[in-house]
């Protein structure tokens, strides 16, 4: 059997599963709504602790997350774990990889995990494909692991490759962790003021205690892939420093183990909201569950808000992306569109209810984040927190329009709804 007719089939039955099951998403929420007055009961009864944490620091850009990764890396005395879905070619890329290998001279363990996704793509402003530097990493002696390897003899197991981690995320000594949507590549480090690089995220926190848990997680997955093994012992945890202390935070790692905690935290926040709801997503794709979360919190009373972005890096996303516009408008909620005065892509992907409840993380709002990729997001519940976003939100929305159900409407033709349907199990 051919690999387009295994890759045909395999569309077609996701797609299928997707668009046709019903998930009863709606009665579902109405039952958690009446079960939960509050985030910490529902987040806690979901299984997930809040660890003790500093105020997060948000980084938007590429040459600002530079430049603190470059200070983190600079500060680490025992070891530095990432995980990061994509790798490239920028000059950012390489000051940070030199000053990996700089600290790893210096006795700091490093460890890089990456996605073999990074292989598979073509640069969005000149079309050529994006050069992976995994050899020349390994040239200058740094370890690196491929999650889950794409590789042709094992096509047959193409439901499998589906499976790829999209997490972002950077451990420093088990005290200070950073998580987030972007990678080490050219999209997320460009200037977008200069270079329409894209406006992102990457957030940093103190939490020895989350630090701990995301250790565990990336040992577990570097041990499965990896021909050198590692020893948890190798990478000390830390006592927590109290006067550090500043609020909490949930961390939401969705692996291949533990059920699907984006959908989790998608049900905490139309759940929560009481007055309104902000999404910020590049990659939208609609099923019936997700309108039917919107369409609760807009019969609750909730004012639903989503800012979606132009500049997409292939027209097959925004093209899916904006299939939905119609529907989310009819849902009761305003869409938006973010269109840089630069070119950029809006990739940051977050929520914020009733200026209080925040997440940041990976995850995008559509079927493959909440099943067949990992995702990381933390959640915070507090006021301080939600205004720093809010700042934020609010320079987007300066160069936002908001998307009437005319121009929602030229968004419904057949090509639109063929990349609607591809990018179901792709998105």
């Amino acid at each position: 059997m051919g690999f387009l007719h295994i890759l045909r089939n395999t569309v077609c039955t996701v797609v299928f599963v997707i668009l046709f099951s019903s998930c009863a998403a709606y009665s579902r929420l109405e039952q958690k709504a009446e079960s939960y007055s509050n985030a910490e009961s529902f987040f806690s009864d979901s299984g997930f602790t809040a660890f003790p944490s500093s105020y997060p620091s948000f980084y938007y850009d590429g040459p600002s997350w530079t430049e603190r990764a470059l200070e983190l890396i600079a500060s680490a005395e025992r070891y530095i774990l990432i995980d990061t879905f994509l790798i490239g070619d920028h000059p950012n890329s390489f000051r940070i990889f030199s000053a990996l290998k700089e600290a790893q001279d210096r006795g700091v363990a490093v460890r890089l995990m990456i996605d073999s996704a990074s292989y598979y793509r073509n640069d969005r402003l000149t079309g050529e494909a994006v050069h992976v530097p995994v050899h020349e990493l390994r040239e200058m002696g740094l370890a690196v692991v491929e999650y889950n390897p794409i590789r042709a003899w094992r096509i047959y197991r193409l439901l499998h490759l589906l499976d790829r981690d999209h997490r972002k995320f950077w451990i420093i000594d088990g005290e200070t962790v950073a998580a987030g949507g972007m990678n080490i590549d050219r999209d997320s480090l460009n200037d977008p003021e200069e270079s329409r690089g894209s406006i992102d995220g990457m957030t940093v926190i103190y939490s020895p205690e989350a630090a701990r848990m995301l250790s565990e997680v990336f040992i577990t997955s570097w041990n499965y892939y990896a021909l050198d093994p590692l020893d948890a012992s190798d990478f000390p945890l830390q006592e927590t420093d109290k006067s550090r202390i500043e609020t909490s935070v949930w961390v939401l790692d969705q692996g291949k183990r533990t059920g699907s905690t984006v959908t989790t935290m998608f049900d905490g926040f139309f759940i929560q909201a009481q007055e309104e709801l902000w999404l910020m997503q590049a990659y939208l794709v609609l099923t019936p569950p997700l309108l039917d979360r919107v369409r609760f919190a807009v019969d609750r009373g909730a004012a639903v808000h989503i800012i979606l972005s132009d500049n997409h890096v292939a027209d097959r996303f925004e093209k899916a992306t904006y299939y939905n516009i119609l529907d989310l408008i009819q849902a009761g909620a305003r869409v938006y569109i973010y269109r840089s005065p630069t070119g950029s892509l809006l990739h940051k992907k977050m929520l914020l209810a009733d200026n209080r409840l925040v997440s940041v993380g990976s995850a995008n709002y559509n079927f493959r984040s909440q099943y067949l990729s990992r995702e990381i997001s933390f959640v915070f519940d507090d006021p301080l927190v939600a205004a720093d976003i809010r700042g934020f939100l609010d320079e987007i929305l300066e160069h936002s329009c908001e998307v009437d159900l005319k121009e929602a409407g030229e968004y419904r033709g057949m090509g639109y709804f063929l990349n609607f349907l591809l990018m179901q199990p792709g998105g």
